[in-house]
């Protein structure tokens, strides 16, 4: 009797897991499909609500200079609505020119690393949020908790890091076709270690690609 209980009680978790996510991929397949009512309409949500529920994490890729930083965060829908979350990176502004109007340092909103191939930031659909939308607001309250000053201080760290492992300690340097290939995992790695973390807080959002290049969905 009692190996029955528990067994019944081990299928209602599972199942309450499993409603979970799929709870979790219905309401962000929704908030992807309303894009245009995020980027148009003003939405009042409390600043002082956004959380930063991960850690900072850093991304140098070879064609990347100094860097960009990732971030998960957490915030309400709408005044008094329900809590979501989404990703963040910091933008150079370097390439942008008048596209995005934004400051070097701005956090905007992503969905992931591509790779393969090509490593590229996956932004939303816009590429930028409206500047009086939900997704610019947290943006913008990321930037006053994290400002460019202290992202500059993360990346240098990171980046005496990424130099140690890239290239070996002194009186021990790694060749050149050695250095590139740690340079190749160093950036895997990071990749990996960005698109787990999306994943981890229901935030990563790329379709898989095949061999081909095509879409797999």
């Amino acid at each position: 009797m009692q190996k029955s209980t528990l067994r019944q009680h081990a299928i209602q978790k599972e199942v309450e897991v499993s409603w979970q996510k799929v709870y979790e991929k219905l309401k962000m397949k929704l908030i992807l499909e309303n894009w245009r009512k995020y980027l148009t309409e003003r939405i009042y949500s409390d600043p002082s609500k956004v959380k930063i529920v991960s850690d900072i994490l850093y991304y140098k890729a070879s064609f990347i200079e100094p860097g960009r930083l990732f971030v998960v965060a957490e915030f309400d829908l709408f005044a008094g609505g329900p809590r979501m979350k989404f990703g963040f990176y910091t933008s150079s502004a370097e390439s942008d020119g008048d596209e995005s109007k934004l400051p070097v340092g701005s956090w905007v909103p992503a969905v992931g690393i591509r790779d393969p191939p090509g490593g590229w930031i996956m932004k939303i659909e816009g590429k930028y949020p409206h500047p009086h939308s939900l997704l610019a607001m947290v943006g913008t309250e990321l930037g006053k908790r994290i400002p460019l000053s202290t992202q500059n201080q993360i990346k240098m760290e990171n980046k005496r890091k990424w130099n140690q492992i890239t290239r070996g300690v002194r009186g021990a340097r790694f060749s050149g076709p050695e250095r590139e290939q740690k340079e190749i995992e160093a950036v895997q790695q990071q990749i990996k270690d960005i698109n787990s973390l999306f994943k981890s807080h229901g935030v990563y959002d790329i379709e898989p690609v095949a061999p081909s290049g095509m879409r797999m969905s």
